[in-house]
């Protein structure tokens, strides 16, 4: 007996939790109040918390810390990243943009800081992030939400780099280097659609139209020269099928067009990563099941994103465009 009030408890704190955690239509919603900020994992980490009061989510900011995409921002959302301790980059983009260019704030952050950032809704212009107190954020924080879409999960490498010894020769003054922070420099978003036949992520399975889109990239690429580092290839699914199956469609995608662009000619560092369904872009889809509708309605989620990342030189405090 005992045993089996134990099933029905469990059952009714699975259904409160579901009903507390969805809304209509079969979106998911996160939790409210209670703001916690990230715990650094590193000696010389720092953490960079981008929050949005208000807004519509008929345009949504892209934030980001450095050369990553945080996630989207819906409106009354907030997101967190983890970043190395220094000279960083907070920039923002519109989300709604095929091929966008990142707005950046130069930063500073101590070791185990956390740096608050309200991203601001400008009608008339791009979105930008303006700094605030850490009191007055945390305040704000608690009456905002976390989509569970937008959980960073990076963590960096801040492993402190040691330098070369030199041995000690006369040499004339030295001119002063200003320091840089590599960012993302373009971001081109293609639809897998257009790339591939649907459900499909290999060679054979690109279409010609999808084919002609990377090559005219990777000529693009070539051209711009030393100033791209490096890329990156993110690939995204829709939210139908496990999410398992979704992560590795969008690695295999990833990786795809990667082999596609080193056809191309590139031979620049270029690094693969799928995301499965983690970060739509829609938000008024609603359903579960895999109809013509639904289908169709997801279809902005089914992307690949190519991010060309360089180095800005950090000149603390300034936007770049």
């Amino acid at each position: 007996m005992k045993n089996k009030w134990f099933k029905v408890g469990a059952l009714l704190a699975a259904a409160w939790l579901v009903a507390a955690c969805s809304v209509p239509g079969g979106k998911l919603q996160g939790p409210a109040g209670g703001f916690t900020a990230l715990q650094t994992t590193q000696a010389n980490e720092a953490v960079l918390v981008f929050f949005r009061e208000g807004g519509s989510d008929a345009r949504v900011p892209l934030v980001l810390a450095n050369d990553r995409v945080v996630g989207s921002l819906l409106a009354d959302r907030y997101a967190q990243a983890r970043v190395c301790a220094g000279a960083l980059m907070a920039g923002t983009a519109d989300r709604a943009e095929t091929v966008g260019v990142p707005r950046y704030q130069a930063l500073t952050a101590q070791a185990g800081q956390v740096i608050y950032l309200q991203v601001n809704d400008n009608p008339a212009g791009p979105f930008s992030v303006t700094p605030v107190p850490a009191e007055q954020a945390r305040q704000r924080l608690d009456k905002l939400q976390m989509a569970s879409h937008i959980i960073n999960r990076h963590v960096p490498d801040c492993t402190p780099k040691q330098a070369a010894v030199v041995p000690a020769v006369a040499t004339p003054p030295v001119p002063v280097v200003v320091p840089t922070v590599p960012v993302v420099l373009k971001r081109v978003q293609l639809g897998a659609d257009a790339l591939f036949q649907f459900d499909k992520s290999g060679e054979k399975d690109m279409l010609p139209k999808g084919r002609d889109a990377v090559d005219a990239l990777a000529r693009e690429i070539r051209a711009q020269g030393v100033q791209i580092e490096r890329l990156r290839v993110v690939g995204h699914t829709d939210r139908l099928g496990t999410e398992a199956y979704n992560l590795k469609l969008s690695q295999a995608r990833a990786d795809t067009v990667v082999a596609r662009l080193r056809a191309g000619g590139l031979a620049m560092p270029i690094a693969a990563e799928g995301r499965g369904e983690q970060e739509p872009v829609t938000t008024q889809c609603e359903g579960q099941q895999a109809s013509k509708a639904l289908v169709a309605c997801l279809q902005p989620d089914r992307r690949v994103a190519i991010e060309l990342i360089g180095s800005v030189p950090q000149t603390g405090g300034t936007l770049a465009p």
